[in-house]
This record gives C-alpha cells, structure tokens and sequence, in this order.
C-alpha cells in the first residue's frame, strides 16, 4: 500500500512537471520557472539560426529578431538588444581575416561608421520610444518588422548583385581625394582587381538609413549594406561583403548601449543566443561548401515570409481597433 502511495506520488510529480514544462510560455518572465529549459530551448535554436545563417548569405541577427517577435512574448528591447549582440559578434568574428587580406576597404569602413553610427543610435532611441507606448508600440513594431522582413525576403529572391562592376572609364575624384580606391587579390580568377568607390555622397546617406533600420529592430544590416556597396557604390561583391562584415560591429555596438542602458541586457536571455549562434555559423561555415545554398536560401525566405506574415497580423487588429 505504502509502495503504491509512492508510485502513485512519483507519477503525479511527474505529470505535473511535464504539465508544467508544456504550459511554460516565451515570455521574459518564464526563464525563472524553470531556466534550464528555457536555456537549452533557446540555445539549440540559435545553433540552427547560426547555422542557416551563412548558408543563405545574410546574419543571424535577420532571422533571429523576426522570429522571436513573431512567435514569442519576449520583450522587444531584450529581442533587439540580442539581435544586435549577433550580428556584431558575427561582424568581429569576421572583420579581422577580411582587412588582413585588404578584402575589406579600410578607409571605407571608416567614412561609413559615422553616418551608420548615428542612424543606428537614433533608430535604438526611436525603437525603446516606440516601446514605451505599450501595447500600439509593440504592435507598431511588429507591423514594420514584418514588412521589413518581407523587404528581406524579396532582396533575397531578386539577388541582383554584380560580381565585378565595370568601372572602364569612369573617374572618382572624391573617391582618390578619400583614400577609397584600392585594389586586392582575388583567388576565383588569380588576378589583382582595381576598384573606385562610386556615389559617395548617396552611399553615406543610404547608409545612414541603413543605421537608422538596424538600430530600431535589432536586425544587424548586412543584408542591406552588401547590395548598397555593390550597386550603389559599385564594389566588387566580394570587397562589399567583406566591408559589410567590417563595418556592421560598429554601427550595431553604437545602438547596442542605448539598449543597455535602458535595463534590455538579461544575460540569462542573451549569452544563451550568442554563443548559439556563434557556434551554430562556424558549422555552417564548414558544410557550406557541401551544400546547396541555393536550398538553403529558399528555406530562410519561407521563414522571413511566415514571420512576416505572423508580425502584420499580430499587428493589425490593434492598430485597426478590431
């Protein structure tokens, strides 16, 4: 009898924990409930976030911030905060071998890190303010992160992007004055290419919009920065990558302390995420050459649209009062 008591007591213990585990929502609060889970919930997903992340050519911080404003309860300003957090771990991870190799222009980094860096702090301030207004902030969000997303998942599909643009001809005085024209080695073709930045003064005004957006969602830019460098400043898409990755450290860690100090910062939340990601990318990385990017993009566009899709309706009702 005493033996079957106990039985009895074990399973109902156990019952009531699964009971409990299952009804644990995303929201900031249950990481206190039962932390482990939450932990490692949280930790496998950003493995597989980093890991699909360079196979489809954008940062972790371009899924991570849709898919966890989309799907879960988490505040925005701690969701922001930790997509920031990803693509400037990625974009520091990166930077160092792309200006050892001069792949990344230097001189180019520099300029853009002012007009990126304001935009991305005043896009934080915008984006905590947007917050604040409660529950039409939040949904205010949701709707811009969702056509933003959508954006993402287009630019994705159109990829027009230009290996080597042809600049035969063209002169950049501002470009020689700034110290921009370089040259580096590319190992496809096993030949120096020369090359001049072109359109200055719009490149740091769209990369000042590009700070603006990053900063306000949390996103990292790579993803808009790279086409930017390459159609607009015509770059050589491997120099703009490279640029891209050197730069985004910067710009995000500039929008990252407005966050901080607002109190966003819950390592409990954000080590977990980062350190995902991170290891998550250097797989990525290593398969990449065995696997077919091609179906891996496509993956990360059906996940931008059904986030997408989750934000707008999630917002609509109550921006419309419905």
């Amino acid at each position: 009898m005493i033996i079957s008591e106990i039985i009895t007591g074990i399973m109902m213990t156990i019952v009531h924990e699964l009971l409990s585990i299952t009804s644990i929502t995303t929201n900031f609060s249950s990481l206190y409930n039962n932390p482990l889970f939450i932990l490692t919930i949280l930790f496998l997903a950003c493995i597989i976030i980093g890991f699909i992340a360079p196979l489809a050519g954008v940062g972790g911080g371009v899924l991570f911030t849709p898919i966890m404003m989309a799907f879960t309860n988490v505040h925005p300003n701690i969701v922001r905060l930790t997509g920031l957090m990803l693509a400037t771990c990625s974009s520091f991870t990166a930077a160092k071998p792309y200006l050892r190799q001069n792949l990344a222009n230097y001189n180019l980094v520099l300029i853009s890190a002012l007009p990126g860096s304001i935009g991305a702090i005043l896009g934080s301030y915008m984006g905590i303010y947007i917050a604040m207004l409660g529950a039409s902030g939040r949904a205010v969000i949701n709707l811009l992160l969702g056509l933003i997303a959508v954006f993402a998942a287009s630019l994705m599909i159109s990829r027009k992007s230009i290996d080597y643009p042809s600049q035969k001809g063209i002169k950049s005085t501002l470009s020689d004055m700034l110290g921009l024209s370089s040259s580096y080695y590319d190992k496809a073709i096993n030949k120096i290419v020369e090359y001049k930045v072109m359109n200055i003064p719009w490149l740091i005004i769209t990369l000042f919009g590009i700070g603006f957006v990053s900063g306000m969602f949390g996103l990292g830019a790579g993803w808009l920065v790279v086409p930017v460098y390459n159609i607009i400043g015509q770059l050589p898409l491997r120099v703009a990558s490279a640029s891209s990755s050197a730069i985004l450290g910067i710009n995000d860690t500039a929008a990252m302390w407005v966050y901080i100090n607002s109190g966003a910062f819950i390592p409990a939340f954000t080590v977990p995420c980062v350190v995902g990601v991170m290891i998550g990318a250097y797989l990525g990385a290593k398969v990449m050459p065995k696997v077919k990017v091609k179906v891996i993009r496509w993956l990360v566009i059906a996940v931008l649209l059904v986030a997408s899709i989750r934000l707008i309706i999630s917002a609509l009702p109550v921006l419309m009062g419905w």
